[in-house]
């Protein structure tokens, strides 16, 4: 550290890394006082679209983006599930816009009655996104009232919950960008609404160790720690500079090597590489794999844009053709889902029932009397034991559970390549078998 004139080393891992990382810093915190862990925003990001699809996914949104034709059937419930990060990423992202140019639509009889400098600036800044601009419309008294006309819920839970969808895609997408811009304050707030979620919805594992992460940063800041500043300066990624997207989280880097060092067969297909020899490789030679990327691109003139690939113009087309479509079809299903009344599935009427509605309504309020409790019991009085289970609180979200494959088909279906590559080098059946 001395040599690098560093004051402190910034470890980024995932959930199961973070916890036995922490488990060592608290065992040696003299050997290790100097090093500071943070759970990296990545795996984040997919338990809070998990989460997401727990607490909303009895309204039929996947139904609704499947009959839009924004997503095929066939991959509609992982996107859902926040098993393919970036598809459902763009499915939020689609339906929030869907949702509320559906409520300015309807308040505004079609954009007849909105505010002409308003609806200026907007289209202004959809065709050109420009901070500053931005930031005037935001200040503007037209648009706060608007906005407040938006997220006022009207009688009854149906608009309550709509508006409680929009209002944890916004605390997903602000996870998001403080994930991709560093900015530490940014993400602390943004994880600390998700652990009123990882309590309400027995995310056991991420409650306990990122409510931990939680306190010590705050300690941290508290005391007026070197550390605290330097990630305040640095963003949380640590990152030298300093600058906006320039760090790389830990866990990201894993998902790299791991996806370029597994093979297809025998261990490899589990995931994650297993062969440490290859990957001492990839880490050993990665900068050389990316200076001779580089010097390729400026031999053949290969021209990279830093502009981000949903801002491209294709992307854009995209967006707002699947926007459009998606209002088409929640105006066919001839439902509003910002009325008053009971709750209703998007895609039949069907009305949901009353007390999962409630359940899932107060689930922020139940996750947070939870966490209060457990800092209070575990990591500041110390009554409780850390390690102590945490009762889960069993919610009933009104989703299907799947039944699980048995565990001898997932273990045939996960060997079946290696086992093809075995059988193929054979002689005869006897040889084989």
């Amino acid at each position: 550290m001395k040599e690098l004139e560093i004051g402190h080393i910034y470890a980024h891992a995932d959930e199961q890394v973070y916890a036995r990382l922490a488990h060592i810093l608290w065992k040696y915190p003299d050997t290790y006082k100097n090093v500071v862990i943070l759970m990296s925003g990545f795996h984040q990001l997919r338990a809070r679209q998990r989460m997401l699809h727990k607490r909303h996914g009895c309204k039929g949104y996947k139904a609704w983006w499947i009959d839009a034709g924004v997503i095929a059937s066939g991959s509609a419930d992982k996107a859902a599930e926040g098993n393919h990060y970036y598809r459902c990423m763009r499915l939020h992202k689609e339906c929030f816009s869907a949702l509320i140019q559906f409520r300015v639509e309807m308040l505004t009889s079609n954009y007849k009655s909105i505010d002409a400098s308003l609806l200026e600036n907007l289209q202004d800044l959809r065709d050109e996104p420009n901070a500053e601009r931005l930031n005037s419309m935001i200040e503007s008294a037209s648009f706060n009232g608007l906005f407040e006309d938006i997220v006022t819920p009207c009688e009854g839970t149906e608009s309550r919950m709509t508006i409680a969808y929009l209002r944890d895609v916004s605390s997903l997408l602000a996870l998001v960008s403080a994930v991709r811009e560093g900015d530490l304050e940014r993400h602390l707030q943004a994880e600390r609404d998700m652990l009123r979620h990882c309590f309400a919805f027995d995310h056991i594992h991420y409650a306990r160790y990122l409510s931990f992460q939680q306190v010590y940063l705050r300690n941290l800041e508290h005391e007026n720690d070197s550390a605290f500043k330097e990630l305040k300066g640095r963003g949380f990624g640590g990152s030298l500079s300093g600058e906006k997207f320039s760090c790389i989280h830990g866990d990201l880097i894993t998902e790299v090597f791991n996806g370029e060092t597994k093979r297809s067969a025998g261990p490899h297909r589990s995931g994650y590489s297993t062969d440490v020899k290859t990957l001492n490789t990839w880490i050993m030679t990665s900068h050389i794999h990316a200076k001779i990327q580089q010097d390729l691109r400026e031999k053949i003139r290969l021209s990279t844009s830093s502009m981000h690939k949903e801002l491209t113009p294709g992307a854009k087309r995209m967006h707002v053709s699947h926007v459009n479509s998606m209002k088409g079809k929640l105006k066919a299903y001839k439902t509003d889902p910002f009325g008053p009344g009971p709750p209703r599935e998007l895609t039949t009427g069907a009305e949901i029932d009353k007390k999962i509605i409630e359940s899932l309504l107060s689930a922020p309020e139940t996750g947070d009397m939870k966490y209060m409790e457990f800092v209070t019991d575990r990591l500041v009085d110390g009554t409780v034991d850390f390690y102590k289970p945490i009762k889960k609180v069993m919610l009933d979200t009104g989703l299907k559970k799947k039944v699980k494959a048995p565990k001898v088909l997932t273990v045939l279906k996960q060997d079946r390549q290696a086992f093809g590559e075995l059988l193929g080098k054979t002689v005869g059946l006897e040889e084989a078998f």
